[in-house]
């Protein structure tokens, strides 16, 4: 295991953030994460959607961005046939035939699916 591997294992264990910005005062366990939000401050956007030309911060922001252009929809509910583009967003709707209602408020009875509606 290569020694930056092992130091980021242990910071997962440990919690410690090192790396800090000096603007906002954020922690960050690993460097590269905190490269990214420097970019907040720059307004930088190094990444480049080749289909709306949208910018973004790092390639995974990218590449969640990019799914919305794909008129694939790979995840496909078993009771109704209904698909969508995220496994999340499958889950969620999962709910509705289940009727599963996770969130509740703490000082009524009031149950629903998404804790926006509580």
């Amino acid at each position: 295991m290569r020694k930056q591997t092992l130091q980021c294992h242990y910071l997962a264990h440990t919690g410690e953030k090192p790396f800090v910005c000096d603007i906002f005062n954020k922690n960050f366990k690993e460097n590269h994460y905190l490269v990214i939000h420097y970019r907040i401050h720059i307004d930088k956007k190094p990444y480049t959607c080749s289909v709306c030309n949208v910018g973004f911060r790092s390639k995974h922001i990218l590449d969640n961005h990019a799914v919305r252009h794909s008129t694939a929809k790979p995840f496909v509910c078993d009771v109704c046939n209904k698909s969508f583009l995220r496994k999340q967003c499958l889950a969620v709707h999962a709910r509705l035939h289940t009727e599963e209602k996770p969130y509740n408020c703490d000082f009524c009875d009031k149950k629903n699916l998404f804790v926006a509606l509580i």
